[in-house]
């Protein structure tokens, strides 16, 4: 009897070892049994063993060979990816990053050094009076410029003087070309940044606009007539993003994520008669400034379009028919990254969201 129990107590003791032996030996379970910790335990150290096999891949490639150009994207992925990142990296790419910083640097400051006609002043004083005087007196002339060139469109309405207009005073002629005209108050000193911008904005696209010459060719068919020098008319100035923007909405619009850090865009729509060539000419001026003092004009959509009929007579003896180009327009200013509107006040409008004579700017041809 005694000898029977030693064997079955051996044979447990035998079985009881294997199947610890048998539980140790698993690779999901630890000592008390528990497989989740061992499997993320195991999860981990193999992706360091996959991590250190692709290091000493890259680490057997040696050092980059040829020549790799930071801008692009082919050429920095297989440079990080197929080489080790050492420290004589570092020392050889330290300079190449700080010209980049340079670079950037001096674009931004150059930029910057463009935007600022933008905020050029209107007047040495902010009084209400002494500034207003000198934007009346600034825009009247640049309207006498348009006017004298033949370059400014602006139909009388029904029952009104066809006599010249006081470009000082008219309120028509004046929004018409993207300017404003006081009422009973003068604008408040709040306005002045803004009406400062708008006012050398239009600055800028006059003199674009005059100083875009379009020479047409002779119509063989109508003889004995010289065709004039086109010159594209300005015959309407609207302030916003969009066609169809509310009375008063704001021209500074930001401009995408990734660069309203960067600029501000003061957006307009401008409505051009005249010949096809000189509204195209004056389009091409506008684009493509060869003086880098101005502030950059960037024109992001056109609609050119032209009279569909004519009565019988309408075109005798005429050397060109007139066409008529709507240019939309974003005027980029460096000189400060793009700020939200302010919160509107306890009435529902952000302050100094209106703008004065909004309701009038348009296309008044």
């Amino acid at each position: 009897m005694k000898t029977q129990h030693a064997f079955w107590i051996g044979s447990g003791a035998v079985v009881a070892i294997e199947l610890l032996v048998w539980v140790l030996a698993l690779p999901d379970v630890d000592l008390i049994g528990q497989a989740l910790p061992a499997r993320d335990v195991k999860a981990s150290l193999d992706s360091e063993y996959r991590h250190l096999q692709e290091l000493d891949r890259r680490g057997n490639n040696g050092s980059p060979v040829g020549v790799f150009d930071a801008e692009r994207a082919d050429d920095i992925a297989r440079l990080t990816g197929e080489y080790l990142i050492t420290p004589p990296w570092r020392d050889a790419l330290k300079p190449h990053v700080a010209n980049y910083d340079r670079q950037l640097a001096d674009i931004r400051a150059f930029l910057a050094k463009r935007s600022l006609p933008l905020h050029t002043p209107v007047a040495d004083s902010a009084d209400k009076l002494g500034w207003y005087t000198a934007y009346q007196s600034l825009s009247e002339n640049q309207l006498k410029r348009l006017a004298n060139a033949g370059a400014l469109v602006r139909l009388p309405a029904k029952g009104e003087s066809t006599g010249a207009p006081d470009y000082a005073i008219d309120q028509a002629v004046r929004s018409s070309a993207g300017f404003f005209t006081k009422g009973s108050e003068f604008p408040d000193v709040a306005e002045h940044p803004r009406l400062t911008i708008q006012l050398r904005i239009m600055e800028r696209i006059i003199d674009g606009l005059l100083e875009a010459k379009a020479a047409n060719s002779v119509n063989p068919i109508v003889s004995g007539l010289t065709p004039p020098t086109g010159t594209a008319a300005l015959a309407g100035v609207r302030w916003g993003s969009a066609e169809g923007a509310e009375p008063g909405k704001e021209s500074l619009i930001p401009l995408d994520a990734s660069t309203n850090g960067l600029a501000q865009a003061h957006r307009l729509t401008i409505d051009l008669v005249g010949p096809v060539s000189a509204l195209l000419a004056a389009q091409a001026t506008l684009e493509r400034s060869a003086d880098l003092e101005r502030p950059v004009v960037i024109v992001t959509g056109s609609e050119l379009s032209r009279q569909e009929s004519f009565a019988a007579g309408d075109r005798k003896d005429i050397p060109t028919e007139s066409a008529r180009l709507r240019l939309r327009i974003a005027v980029l200013d460096f000189s400060a990254p793009f700020a939200p509107p302010a919160a509107p006040t306890e009435g529902g409008q952000p302050p100094h969201s209106q703008s004065p004579g909004a309701a009038t700017a348009g296309d008044h041809s």
